[in-house]
């Protein structure tokens, strides 16, 4: 809609830029590693159309209708959002686990109906581009509760605005103008603030995204052309959509995101929408304006609900991301279901309002029923794989595994972007008096050791101290390049580590005597052989032993998945190739303990590995719980030959390993 109410077929367009970039991104398209730009470009479009709405409807009738606001939401929402949601609790019941992928989407469905699964998957998922992002069919619905839990509360501050303008006696308009402008400042400066720290509070939670639609909200109160000549209006076009594809083809998964990022794409998308009200005969405006883009455009929310389910779920079940040739025949796909589901479910609420969706208060009602019976069936599917489907034996292993995933020690890890270490007694396990201490510094390869490690300290008289950080392998160098989300980690690991040395001398003090070092030392980037070295000199600068850990072999699957899925024997790796894939780290790791007599290097290979394959079940147990990290079974299966180690770095032995 334009300024006047008249509909703009150019934005119907930009909404199918917006959706062809989000599913090219998905499906791994070359050239879209920025694609994710398209939910910032969707979100600029609704603050223009709502904001839009609701101010004329205010220039109509002095007032807005909250409960009418709110039944053209659930019209436009609701029917095909529960249309989707039974389906793909129809197919997670014919091809999902029930020992732990049903329960997952069961409780996904939950936070869908009640518009909270932007918070729900912002604690359960490492992130946007979180290695188990593929494993979540609904993930991609943390935009729609983010953008309900916006409009929950947009209608209402306008209303409020109004009323403050008529007892203050100042133009309604432009008190909205000013007061949105600086509620977006605020937003895009706490946003920015944020997602150098927070990252997923950033991306994920609302008021740190609610400047993009307050950028759309903006441009709508804007008069058509407003003194800007065709000729600007066909320059901002153009910049516009060049922003967006700057953004689509330089941003990545390693980009701060959203923070200042953000604006690239939605500056772009803002322009291009007021380019359009200033020049709609230009050739850009025109091309969005087309037939094929309109159509697609159309489709774009159902077709946004449609293609991640299918490529979650083919995810899912294959234990791998499709193809390229796979996945796009599966957003096709997605595609056929959103043209059928607009033909026959949305279009048809719209606008012929059938049932209860004639009336105001009936299309809410009917909305809650619709949620309400999507909750209902997700309840009946928990409880249906909780003690209805049959369980096989593997599976059941596999759950024992997965419910095992490496988690921070209790009171002793900090998360990222905290600074300062924990206590020394908040991060000390195994003996209660012991007679040596053991540091262990690493990062998540190193804390999935611990039931092995703690279990030995109890045995054997000696305390283990606990120094580790996800994602933070030991370093001593800046990121080479001083950008991206992985500059900032790469930042806070080097501080931690900082902080680890800092405090070796009180460690040394309070007993410790030797310090293991455990990392996933498979592709890390950026000097990590220079900074071990130069941090093992340091530790033997301080007469502590040190104890090199090798890590244990990765699987390029999920591990759990793949033993209920196809059996015991079926996820076995060969064992010549995951020589093959570790022997340069392993050769470093060994010359670096054979250049002094205090330095040792332990590899678990040959405890995890027969000499021909390497299986990650033994005894009927799970010993991974996911595709690098020891399940408590695992950790536990290297305790005995891990002993001789541990005994020689805690100085009760002089037998080098």
């Amino acid at each position: 809609m334009g300024e006047a109410g008249t509909y703009r077929s150019d934005i119907d367009g930009l909404r199918a830029v917006a959706i062809l970039i989000v599913v090219a991104f998905h499906v791994g398209a070359p050239g879209f590693s920025g694609g994710f730009v398209g939910v910032d470009v969707f979100f600029v479009i609704s603050g223009f159309l709502i904001t839009g709405l609701l101010a004329r409807e205010q220039d109509r009738t002095g007032r807005i209708d909250i409960l009418d606001f709110y039944a053209r939401r659930v019209r436009r929402i609701v029917p095909a959002l529960g249309l989707v949601l039974a389906t793909v609790m129809a197919l997670g019941l014919a091809v999902l686990l029930p020992t732990g992928e049903q329960q997952s989407l069961a409780t996904s469905v939950l936070a869908v109906a009640g518009f909270v699964s932007n918070l729900y998957f912002r604690t359960v998922q490492s992130g946007y581009f979180g290695a188990r992002a593929d494993s979540l069919p609904l993930l991609h619905t943390w935009t729609l509760a983010l953008e309900e839990q916006f409009y929950l509360v947009w209608p209402l501050a306008l209303a409020m605005t109004a009323w403050l303008a008529r007892t203050a006696r100042l133009e309604r308009r432009r008190l909205l103008v000013w007061l949105i402008a600086a509620g977006s400042l605020a937003s895009l400066a706490a946003c920015a603030a944020v997602t150098w720290r927070w990252s997923q509070w950033a991306f994920f939670v609302t008021p740190f995204r609610a400047w993009e639609f307050g950028a759309g909200a903006l441009i709508a109160f804007v008069p058509r052309g407003a003194g800007v000549s065709p000729r600007w209006g066909v320059c901002l076009t153009l910049g516009g959509i060049a922003a967006i594809v700057a953004a689509t083809v330089l941003f990545s998964a390693r980009t701060v995101f959203p923070g200042i990022a953000a604006l690239l794409p939605v500056a772009g998308a803002a322009a291009v929408i007021a380019g359009g009200m200033a020049a709609p005969a230009g050739g850009v405006t025109r091309l969005l304006g087309s037939r094929p883009m309109v159509a697609i455009g159309k489709v774009s929310y159902s077709w946004y609900l449609w293609h991640w389910p299918l490529l979650a779920l083919w995810s899912l079940v294959t234990l791998k991301k499709p193809p390229l040739g796979v996945g796009l025949l599966l957003v096709l796909l997605a595609l056929l279901l959103a043209g059928l589901t607009w033909r026959f479910v949305e279009e048809p609420v719209r606008r012929r309002r059938p049932g209860p969706f004639a009336t105001r208060g009936g299309a809410v009602m009917a909305g809650v029923a619709i949620l309400a019976a999507c909750a209902a069936l997700a309840g009946g599917l928990r409880v249906w794989a909780d003690h209805g489907a049959a369980v096989t034996p593997q599976a059941a292993a596999a759950e024992v595994a997965m419910r095992g995933r490496t988690k921070p020690l209790t009171g002793c890890e900090t998360p990222l972007g905290s600074r300062g270490l924990r206590p020394a007694a908040d991060c000390r396990r195994g003996a209660q008096h012991p007679s040596t201490t053991i540091l262990v510094w690493g990062d998540s390869h190193a804390r999935h050791l611990e039931p092995a490690l703690t279990a030995k300290g109890l045995n054997a008289g000696y305390a283990v101290l606990y120094r580790v950080r996800s994602g933070c392998r030991p370093r001593l160098s800046p990121p080479d390049r001083m950008f991206g989300a992985s500059s900032f980690r790469a930042l806070d690991c080097l501080a931690f580590s900082q902080e680890v040395l800092n405090s070796l001398p009180v460690a040394r003090a309070e007993g410790v005597v030797g310090v293991a070092i455990a990392a996933r030392w498979e592709a890390q980037p950026e000097h990590w052989r220079e900074d071990l070295t130069e941090i093992v000199a340091r530790l033997r600068a301080r007469d502590l032993r040190v104890l090199l850990l090798g890590d244990v072999p990765q699987y390029p699957f999920d591990v759990p998945a793949c033993v209920a899925r196809r059996g015991w024997t079926a996820c076995e790796l060969d064992r010549a190739r995951v020589d093959a894939g570790r022997a340069d780290d392993v050769r470093f790791l060994t010359s670096l303990a054979a250049s002094d007599p205090d330095v040792a290097f332990w590899d678990p290979i040959d405890t995890m590995c027969s000499p021909t394959v390497c299986t990650p079940v033994r005894q009927g147990a799970v010993l991974y719980s996911d595709g690098g990290h020891l399940s408590r079974a695992g950790a536990l299966s290297l305790a005995d030959g891990l002993a001789p180690a541990l005994n020689w770095v805690g100085g009760r032995s002089d037998a080098r390993p």
